[in-house]
């Protein structure tokens, strides 16, 4: 089995493409939004009491 008989076809490559290429910077940005909402809300050093 070669290459070109395993991949899929032309267009649903693309299609991924454009929608991957597309969420890659909407998870970056709210990544980034996240990091700066909690930034200093956690203390690594506190010690739990459950």
């Amino acid at each position: 089995m070669t290459i070109d008989q395993a991949a899929a076809p032309s267009n649903t490559l693309v299609f991924m493409l454009v929608g991957i290429g597309m969420l890659i910077p909407v998870m970056i940005t709210y990544n980034i939004y996240q990091y700066v909402v909690f930034r200093g809300k956690v203390d690594p050093d506190h010690e739990h009491t459950y």
